[in-house]
This record gives structure tokens, sequence and C-alpha cells, in this order.
């Protein structure tokens, strides 16, 4: 897993354009789809102009919920499915100008932290493991019970970072502390400090 930032391509000012959203989980129910799906209904309802790579690996069972999402939003997606090589998703990344999340399940958030790294700005709820590693600013409230709440958060969030990106008041944020440069010499401490104590 690379995480460096260090050639972050240059993003196309907005201008005109829509905004370019990814979600880049896994299609299972535990990265909930069924919010994604709540969350592009309620941007549509606001007239807010998107378009949406949809990636991630799918299994053998996929959630019905991504059918609905392929049809409803055929006229948004610009890929639909799992890239076929490293290549094809890190450009997708690149393309991206926010990565969101609707993760029930989240230990790490690895494909987060990579589209990150790509450039893009993070839209994630304020569950899981994403309060730790990112500012309130890339948080939305959460409410596991109502979804559609949960979706009329998000969304009111992305207008905040639309209006941010298009003035250029917000970027993506730094993650160096999670490259490998950065952590050896800390796990390098934590091993010897072991030794020691053992």
């Amino acid at each position: 897993l690379n995480l460096s930032q260090s050639h972050k391509p240059a993003r196309a000012p907005f201008s005109e354009r829509p905004v370019r959203l990814v979600w880049n989980a896994r299609w299972e129910f535990d990265k909930g789809p069924e919010r994604l799906l709540y969350l592009l209904d309620e941007l549509e309802a606001r007239g807010i102009a998107f378009e949406l790579a949809l990636l991630g690996q799918r299994f053998r069972k996929v959630p019905e919920v991504f059918e609905q999402i392929g049809g409803r939003y055929q006229h948004r997606l610009v890929q639909f499915g799992y890239a076929e090589s490293a290549q094809e998703y890190r450009k997708w990344l690149e393309w991206s100008d926010i990565v969101l999340s609707t993760a029930l399940h989240e230990f790490q958030g690895l494909a987060v932290l990579e589209a990150v790294a790509a450039g893009a700005v993070p839209l994630l709820p304020d569950r899981q493991v994403y309060p730790e590693l990112f500012a309130p600013e890339f948080i939305y409230t959460s409410d596991l019970k109502e979804p559609q709440t949960e979706a009329r958060a998000a969304a009111s969030r992305l207008v905040l970072l639309i209006d941010q990106l298009k003035a250029g008041s917000v970027k993506s944020p730094d993650i160096t502390r999670f490259e490998i440069d950065s952590l050896l010499p800390e796990y390098a401490r934590m091993i010897e400090s072991l030794r020691r104590s053992g």
C-alpha cells in the first residue's frame, strides 16, 4: 500500500464541471451501500451536479442496492465496478475531488487513505475509525437508526466542501504520518522498548 502524497496530481479547476465523487469500498453490506443510495438521492433532490466513480471489489453475493444505484444513477456514473488494474484504480482516485464513505464497519480506512493520498478530500461518517484519522471538517453526523437523516447531514457537509474546493480553501489532508517512512522509526522504538522491558 503506497500512501505517498509526494506526487499528487493537479486537479482540474471546477469552473462549470460537476464535482467528482469516488466511493471505493468492497461491495458488501457492511460498507453501507444503502446509505450511499440515500445520499445520492439527497444530492439529486438538491440539484447538485456530480459524477460518481463507484469502485470496489464484488463478491459472490452483491447487495441488490447496487443494481438500484446502477439503474437510477446511470447518468451520473463514470465507472461502475472493479477497476481492472492498479493503474486504472489510481487513475480514478486521482480523477476524484471527494472520496465518500458510508461504511458501517471500518477498522483502518485504507481505501479512504489511498484516495486522500491521491489528492481527494474525504467525506466520512463520525463512526468507526474516521474521527481518529481526520479533522471535523471532513466528518458528517451519522445516524444509524435514520439513514435519510444521515444522508441529509452528509449532503450538507458535501455542499460546504464543494464551496471550499471552488474557493481553494480546502485540500486533501496531510496523511504523511501513515507513510512507511514515518511509521518505521516508531515501530523500531516500540520494538526496542519491548526488547528492553522483556
